[in-house]
């Protein structure tokens, strides 16, 4: 019996990047977040811009991930209807 290890690729990465739009969204906030403390504690700050960028960027990623939610779950309903 072998043992077969499953290869993360690039492909995998974007696939799974498309079909959890709102989980992706949460971490990219998550890692600005720690990123913004850990540059606090240095006694540094971004840049305006960034943090305009990350709240549009926010928004967008949680209003579009949601609607994903809520499409994907009334094609489950469909689904099981029939």
């Amino acid at each position: 019996m072998e043992i077969t290890e499953k290869k993360i690729t690039p492909r995998k990465i974007l696939k799974w990047v498309r079909h959890n739009i709102l989980e992706t969204t949460v971490l990219i906030i998550i890692a600005f977040a720690l990123s913004a403390i850990v540059l606090s504690a240095l006694h540094l700050r971004f840049r305006f811009f960034m943090y305009q960028g990350i709240v549009i960027f926010s928004v967008l990623g949680i209003v579009i991930g949601i609607i994903q939610k809520v499409r994907r779950n009334e094609n489950k309903k469909v689904q099981i209807a029939i």
